[in-house]
């Protein structure tokens, strides 16, 4: 079918065709078409040889596989798309410990079947050379015939290693009296990408210092050009790449330890103590450790960072934790021993820590932080970037060849992007297409509660409560009602008091952990005739990828903001980050005009959708101006 660009993409891809330097930021609303459009341009305006589309979430990567078949559809181009998934995708269950897998690839039992299904196909070959040579060549065949079956394989696909076998025509991971059956896909996806036209994965795959996957094609690439879609997630980079190292954790590993060692022979460990002598130094350090970390984080709640207030000594107890642990990295375990791969996969985190906290007291990391973080379960030492262009700034440098384009909804100001993100953007390189998407039908500000920090108790979350309350009962039957609050402790505490007297069913983020149930439930309640009320919370997973949409149009006709959600001014990392970035204030500013901004978008999302803004702050007097979104409509 042919391609019918909207006037907005025609403008946006005329001023894409103008833009004078290798690195672009593009703003269109929500429901644009800002995916098709960047998809377009990369085949028609940068005539890209290589197109790698980077975003947060495998969730997102749908919306790009369609827009692709479309363009191919159209004839606008030709060329094959790879699709990536993280490891865990691939893994058994069991194999996975904190969102990771426990071991590694060339020590897993499924690759190793992988490569043994492989080998079968280079039988009577006896040198070893010639060999690894041919199992090379029957992978690199099997992502090819994976590679042309992608197109037709929907990335959101429930359980991706077993599409992707099928495929191939091999077998399903298992497990037969303890040991692994069937194969994992991981290894052949990778090899994907080399022949690709359009690769589309996570900001990992890139941006990751860590992860060279997709660096080296960058690199060989005549033309590439990197799109980073919902740029304005490059903010949450500092925390993904964060260093951790908990005094729960090293208790933990010590435990675990001592049951190893009742299954396995420990005492051949070349200069490991004994368990019953571990077990006791470690939680030794583990206390001093909590200790130290107990004193920075003194007035400091949960969810919030302090500054460290003795480093010299938190670095000595952490290298004299090293020293005692490191040895049962060495300790031999069955392959199929997940608990045991999971104890040594978490010594071997530790040690990594360990190595990074050397590094930032030495001087060696450059923009980082050391921070303890106080957590449910305890206070614990974060070590982070304070800025997202520390994770991935020297890429910028490397890949001189390529052409990089940020993209978003909610776009953050061209300064921002400069001072925070690190791309030097030209003036006229910054663009924002106005294409007007839905209708604000009305915006009412309620400036009788305020959710500054100064003020908040019991009495701000029950006056919250009665008006949230009064606005549910006051609206519609057969909506979704968006209510929006600044965090997770703010949420909770207005939660206590809230009251829907069965006149909406509530469905609150942190509880329901699943995107497609929020979905399926909100439409059954709402062809039902029922109200839904959305608790989500600024930046959350709801307000950055929850859609409630039932015949082509958006059930989410209110959307509730209690509270400007303004990054916590107490917290010593975000402090960090906006004296760091230059801005001071406005960078608390920024963020929570994007998080505002993506809460009301989840509402509009094509042309005919409509929605009621309430705000409720008596902040909002002023702070409404800000809101470019409110601005338009």
């Amino acid at each position: 079918m042919p391609i019918e660009l909207r006037p907005w993409q025609v403008e946006a891809l005329g001023r894409l065709s103008r833009a004078r330097g290798r690195f672009i930021a593009l703003g269109m609303p929500t429901g644009s078409g800002k995916t098709l459009t960047a998809l377009y341009a990369a085949y028609t305006v940068f005539n890209s040889d290589l197109t790698i589309y980077l975003l947060r979430t495998i969730n997102e990567e749908g919306v790009v596989w369609h827009e692709y078949n479309a363009l191919r559809g159209g004839g606008i181009t030709n060329s094959d798309i790879s699709t990536l998934h993280g490891k865990r995708h691939f893994c058994p269950r069991e194999f996975i410990d904190e969102g990771e897998p426990v071991v590694k690839c060339g020590n897993c039992p499924l690759y190793k079947n992988l490569i043994n299904d492989a080998s079968a196909h280079c039988t009577g070959i006896l040198n070893s050379d010639e060999k690894r040579e041919c199992i090379d060549e029957v992978l690199d065949g099997w992502s090819i015939k994976l590679l042309k079956s992608m197109r037709s394989i929907d990335p959101t696909t429930a359980d991706i290693n077993e599409a992707y076998l099928t495929v191939l025509g091999l077998k399903p991971p298992s497990e037969v009296n303890g040991k692994w059956a069937g194969d994992c896909s991981y290894t052949v996806m990778i090899g994907t990408v080399k022949y690709a036209g359009l690769v589309v994965g996570n900001y990992n795959y890139l941006l990751h210092p860590g992860v060279k996957v997709l660096k080296g094609i960058a690199e060989a690439a005549r033309n590439p050009l990197i799109i980073i879609d919902e740029a304005h997630n490059l903010d949450g980079l500092p925390d993904a790449y964060s260093r951790r190292i908990s005094p729960v954790r090293l208790r933990e590993m010590a435990s675990g330890i001592t049951e190893l060692c009742r299954r396995y022979n420990c005492g051949r460990i070349e200069g490991a103590v004994r368990p019953d002598t571990l077990t006791p130094l470690i939680n030794g350090i583990a206390n001093k450790l909590e200790e130290l970390y107990n004193r920075s984080a003194s007035g400091f709640k949960v969810g919030e960072n302090a500054p460290v207030v003795d480093i010299e000594n938190i670095t000595r107890l952490v290298d004299e934790a090293a020293v005692l642990l490191a040895p049962y990295l060495e300790l031999e375990v069955n392959e199929a021993d997940v608990k045991a791969l999971r104890v040594i996969n978490r010594i071997g985190r530790f040690i990594d820590s360990k190595v990074m906290l050397d590094n930032y007291v030495a001087g060696r990391l450059r923009g980082y932080g050391a921070y303890i973080h106080v957590g449910k379960k305890g206070p614990s030492m974060w070590l982070m970037p304070k800025l997202p262009k520390y994770v991935y700034g020297e890429l910028l440098n490397e890949l001189h060849n390529a052409t990089w384009l940020l993209m978003s909804g909610t776009l953050p100001s061209i300064e921002y992007i400069r001072r925070v993100y690190g791309f030097p953007i030209h003036d006229d390189d910054y663009i924002i297409i106005n294409a007007r998407i839905g209708r604000i039908n009305s915006v009412r500000i309620i400036d009788t509660a305020s959710s500054r920090y100064s003020e908040r108790g019991d009495e701000t979350f029950r006056n919250y409560a009665g008006i949230i309350a009064n606005i549910v009962g006051g609206s519609p039957t057969g909506i979704v009602l968006l209510v929006v609050y600044p965090s997770y402790e703010f949420m909770n505490s207005v939660l206590k008091y809230l009251n829907l007297n069965g006149v909406a069913v509530a469905l609150t983020e942190g509880v329901v952990k699943s995107l497609k149930a929020v979905r399926d439930e909100a439409v059954r309640i709402v062809e039902g005739g029922g109200r839904v009320v959305l608790n989500a919370v600024a930046g959350g997973r709801f307000t950055e990828g929850v859609e409630i949409r039932h015949n082509g149009e958006s059930l989410i006709k209110a959307v509730i903001i209690a509270g400007v959600p303004y990054p916590n001014f107490r917290d010593t990392a975000l402090q960090d980050r906006a004296r760091e970035s230059g801005l001071g204030e406005a960078w608390f500013e920024q963020r929570a005009v994007v998080n505002i901004m993506q809460a009301i978008g989840r509402s509009i999302r094509s042309r005919n959708d409509t929605v009621d803004i309430i705000l409720i702050d008596e902040r909002f007097r002023w702070f409404a101006r800000r809101l470019p979104l409110l601005k338009a409509n």
